[in-house]
This record gives C-alpha cells, sequence and structure tokens, in this order.
C-alpha cells in the first residue's frame, strides 16, 4: 500500500478536478429482489410524513436509504476513537457534569455549545478568516467542520460547504404493505375476567372509538 500523500496532490492542485465521483452498485443483503425498509422521516413543508419514494404515476420509483447528513452524522464521531483521535484535535466542551466532544456537536464549530465556551472568541476570529478565503484557523480546531460542512448562522454567518456528501437511493422500487394480528394470552371477557363497559358498542355490535382494553393488551388489535 502506497502511504505517501502527496500522490493526492494533482487532484488539490488549481488544474486538477472540481469534484471526485465515485459510484457504486449496491445490493440488499439478501439479495437484489429482498424487501428492505427506508428511513422514515417527519412530516414538514408539503411532505406528508414517512418513507422518502419519489416518482410519479407508471415512473419507475426512487426511495431514499441513506442521507448525506446521516452518514456524515455516523463518520465524523469515529474520528473521536482511539484508533483515529491522533488524526484530529480532540475538543472536548464540559457543560454541567457532562463532556461533549466537538466531534458529536450537531452543527460542529457552529454549534451552540461552543458559544458558551472560551473557544468562542477563537472560532469566531476562526470564521472571519473564512469569509476572507483562509481556512487554515478553522482547520487546526476543527479540520472535520471543513469536510462535512459548516454554518456560522449566529454570529458570522461564515458558510462552508461539506466536501464529501454520499448519499443512497434505490432505483425502481416498489411500496408493499404488511399486515400482523395481536392476540392476547386469553380471551378476557369470555373467560369472566374482564367485563365490557355497558356503552362500548352500537346496535349492531360494533365497538365504538377505540377498545379501552386494547391500551392495556387485553384484546385482539389488528397492526397494519
Amino acid at each position: 500500500m502506497n502511504n505517501d500523500i502527496t500522490r493526492f496532490d494533482k487532484y488539490l492542485a488549481s488544474s486538477g478536478p472540481a469534484a471526485l465521483v465515485v459510484r457504486e452498485h449496491l445490493i440488499p443483503v439478501e439479495g437484489s429482489d429482498a424487501v428492505l425498509f427506508p428511513p422514515t422521516f417527519a412530516a414538514g413543508d408539503g411532505f406528508p410524513g414517512g418513507y422518502n419514494i419519489d416518482g410519479d404515476g407508471n415512473a419507475p420509483k426512487i426511495a431514499l436509504i441513506d442521507t448525506v447528513g446521516a452518514q456524515s452524522n455516523r463518520i465524523e464521531p469515529m474520528f473521536a476513537e482511539p484508533e483515529y483521535a491522533q488524526l484530529v484535535p480532540q475538543v472536548v466542551i464540559q457543560a454541567g457534569g457532562k463532556f461533549v466532544n466537538l466531534l458529536h456537536a450537531s452543527h460542529r464549530a457552529g454549534d451552540a455549545i461552543v458559544r458558551c465556551t472560551p473557544l468562542q472568541t477563537k472560532l469566531e476570529a476562526a470564521f472571519k478568516e473564512l469569509l476572507n478565503g483562509n481556512a487554515t484557523a478553522l482547520a487546526r480546531i476543527a479540520p472535520t467542520s471543513l469536510v462535512f460542512g459548516v454554518w456560522d448562522s449566529r454570529k458570522t454567518q461564515a458558510k462552508m460547504p461539506r466536501l464529501i456528501a454520499s448519499t443512497i437511493r434505490a432505483y425502481d422500487v416498489r411500496r408493499l404493505t404488511r399486515h400482523a394480528q395481536f392476540n392476547p394470552s386469553l380471551d378476557y371477557v369470555a373467560e369472566g375476567v374482564l367485563a365490557e363497559p355497558e356503552d362500548l358498542r352500537d346496535s349492531e355490535g360494533k365497538v365504538i372509538g377505540k377498545h379501552p382494553f386494547a391500551q392495556r393488551g387485553f384484546t385482539h388489535v389488528p397492526v397494519t
């Protein structure tokens, strides 16, 4: 294995490429026809919530499997582990009785937790230098903020787009449904253990609203 890092200099030179792109075709561990469960997302901005699946009508559907942010949030904390800790500065902030590594902060060098520490002065100066095109000071304090992106949204407004972006999508997918049935250990009403409320059912014998026993696991419940 070649450990000479100068071999990458050609990619970083002003005459080098604008980006390096790698596309890798993946399949689920159970095979290309396997059923998988994508992540679900909260509702907002016209999105109803649930799976992020794009494509209308008969067009092939595309499902988002892994987001840019999720991958970054898994990769960055690895630099706090003993195997990689020596590669980047370990900035640990004490908040009350808790210690938070900057590598675990949600907004990296721009996180609110930093603004409550003496480090804020140095970081503010570093962000101001970043606005002038000089990332050296920030690289000395929080280099991963440059790699995975940072925005000093509460102070200088300095913003650095991420250098690494990784997304996983599944193409030509079909949304499937599944159903299940919960069965209690016994029929509590039939065995005389519990008595149904008199106003539980309508004239046709159907339960009005939600069955109170279902909340405690005392009756049959279909799951969709």
